[in-house]
């Protein structure tokens, strides 16, 4: 590149001047679980090479801000941006967004139809399967006649197929379930499930 040099008594002159232009550092945002559920770890990533360093936001959902393969709890759907600088001060970012899963619905909460008490392993307690995190949980179990049989406030307790401390009769019970899921929205579940020995 050339530049011209005027003085003062109206001479000039004409230099070359080297300029040295960097590219921006080749970077790309990647992580590993695109869609979460509530409270599920996710890891974040910057594909690129060279030395450089890292500053992710938002910091206060990252485990580490400033590394380039930091953790997240995911609790909102959620943009992470990463700003990138390498050895020769040039600047690049990039961004990945995380969806939650919105588990709060009764397509995501599992009830069994059946189960088997036989001490096998196997199908032998009845409850709700892989809930998502649940308050005010309240689960009954009534038997035919609407004579109430079981219940717990505790979402890990389940229904063994006892009742009054003998194995109950192979039959069809009503179960009722009602809980807050951790978006604040009220759940019920209700139906039928068949006691198989």
């Amino acid at each position: 590149m050339q530049a011209i040099i005027k003085y003062g008594n109206g001479c000039s002159k004409t230099v070359n001047i080297i300029d040295t232009v960097y590219q921006l550092p080749a970077i790309d945002a990647v992580v590993d679980k695109p869609n979460a559920k509530y409270e599920e770890e996710v890891q974040l990533n910057v594909n690129g090479g060279g030395t450089l360093q890292y500053n992710w936001i938002p910091s206060s959902m990252l485990n580490n801000d400033s590394i380039k393969n930091p953790t997240s709890i995911i609790t909102a759907t959620t943009l992470f941006s990463v700003v990138v600088k390498d050895k020769n001060g040039c600047v690049n970012t990039d961004s990945v967004k995380v969806n939650l899963i919105n588990e709060c619905t009764n397509d995501y909460i599992f009830v069994p139809s059946a189960f088997s008490p036989n001490n096998d392993g196997v199908n032998d307690c009845f409850s709700i399967i892989s809930p998502p995190k649940l308050t005010d949980y309240r689960m009954i179990i009534f038997d035919r006649w609407n004579e109430k049989i079981f219940e717990t406030n505790n979402t890990t307790d389940c229904w063994n197929g006892r009742y009054k401390g003998a194995e109950a009769e192979s039959d069809s019970y009503i179960y009722v379930i009602t809980f807050t899921c951790y978006n604040g929205k009220p759940l019920t579940k209700q139906g039928t499930v068949t006691l198989l020995k």
